[in-house]
């Protein structure tokens, strides 16, 4: 099932869901970092940041498999 949140200050739309949205491959947040609960369900900022991260990872993770190649290459010359 799907997340829900309920407390007794704060109550998510569509209950407890948050707003229905399209998939848009972003990131749903039913809360700001202030821990405020959302009207809208994409935090844009928070996605950007997650992006960013992301292809950065990608970046570090295809360094690491050529680096694994080389090394790989190197050891098979060495045999």
């Amino acid at each position: 099932d799907a997340y829900w949140f309920s407390r007794s200050e704060w109550c998510l739309q569509n209950n407890g869901r948050g707003a229905p949205a399209k998939r848009t491959g972003m990131v749903k947040s039913a809360f700001r970092p202030s821990d405020d609960p959302t009207t809208f369900p994409f935090h844009v900022p928070a996605n950007l940041f997650a992006a960013m991260e992301l292809a950065r990872v990608a970046e570090t993770l295809r360094d690491l498999s050529a680096a694994s190649a080389h090394a790989l290459g190197k050891r098979e010359l060495l045999s």
